[in-house]
């Protein structure tokens, strides 16, 4: 039985309104005096990046779309509703956002008191499984007894990595692919958590 879940952010518990096509051109525009290309997964592209100047600018520019668009968030249908079912569960946040547009956001939308670990792209990036180790870590739980809930490919892959079941909802990717990334489970609704989670 699951003793932790954690919960990758955007567009899984709420949804940002980040043009992420733009936060690519620009990194893009900022990579290429130091011979960098940052891929259509800007994740992935920042992985490969071993400067930590280099990465540090990047991340700058992801903060500054980051930070104009939080105000604008919105949660996902029934998050709360489905954070609400999944008491007595530890339950942690694991995000490829900024720690600085992170906390705001929970706290906008009334999330912040159910999570014991925030982790976010300072810690870690997904695919790689260390931000969901470190959010393991930090609630005190086994990747055995843990679930990670998402809505991507590298959601998918990352808990797969780190030894934890995915679940995945399908509003990015097709189930297939979700599927082949290593989803167990693929959901349409968040409320279906509370009866797949045992």
């Amino acid at each position: 039985m699951a003793k932790a879940i954690l919960f990758d952010m955007d567009d899984t518990l709420i949804h940002l309104k980040v043009d992420w096509g733009k936060v690519r051109q620009s990194m893009n525009d900022y990579g290429r005096q130091y011979g960098i290309e940052i891929p259509s997964s800007i994740l992935e592209g920042l992985i490969a990046i071993r400067e930590g100047k280099v990465k540090q600018g990047l991340f700058g520019i992801m903060d500054d779309y980051e930070a104009n668009g939080w105000q604008d968030s919105y949660l996902m249908p029934h998050a709360k509703e489905a954070l609400d079912s999944l008491e007595g569960y530890s339950l942690g946040v694991v995000t490829g956002n900024g720690r600085k547009v992170v906390g705001k956001v929970l706290e906008k939308h009334g999330l912040a008191k159910y999570f014991g670990a925030v982790v976010t792209r300072e810690d870690g990036l997904k695919p790689l499984p260390d931000p969901l180790l470190v959010a393991l870590e930090r609630l005190g739980c086994d990747a055995g007894d843990a679930v990670f809930v998402g809505n991507g490919l590298n959601d998918a892959r990352a808990a797969s990595a780190a030894g934890v079941r995915a679940i995945c909802l399908d509003n990015s990717y097709p189930k297939e692919r979700l599927i082949e990334a290593g989803a167990e489970k693929v959901i349409a609704d968040l409320i279906e958590l509370k009866e797949i989670i045992k």
